[in-house]
Parts: C-alpha cells; sequence; structure tokens
C-alpha cells in the first residue's frame, strides 16, 4: 500500500502518524467534522490531537 507523503509510518506496530495544519479553526473543526463521520461509518475510531490550527 502506498501513502500519501502526509502520513509516516510511527513504529513496526503500523501505526500511522500525520500533522494537518488549518487556516482557522472554524475550517479544522469542519475537519474534525467529516473524520468523525467517516470513523463513524467504518467502525473505526482514531486517536485524534489538535490544537488551534493543527490537527
Amino acid at each position: 500500500m502506498s501513502l500519501s507523503s502526509a502520513w509516516k509510518q510511527k513504529d513496526k506496530a503500523a501505526t500511522l502518524e500525520a500533522r494537518f495544519e488549518f487556516a482557522s479553526f472554524e475550517i479544522l473543526r469542519d475537519f474534525l467534522d467529516e473524520v468523525a463521520d467517516v470513523a463513524d461509518n467504518v467502525g473505526h475510531h482514531p486517536n485524534l490531537s489538535f490544537g488551534r490550527e493543527h490537527v
């Protein structure tokens, strides 16, 4: 499987990690809403951390 360059394999346990930056908190919130919808649909709920303008 080929990953976008944004994603990095964190360890040998196949944990994936990426950082996404946003122009505003409102855009970041919309992104998190979309991630939540997809996670619910596929039954996988990732660990997420976020700050003012990054996830």
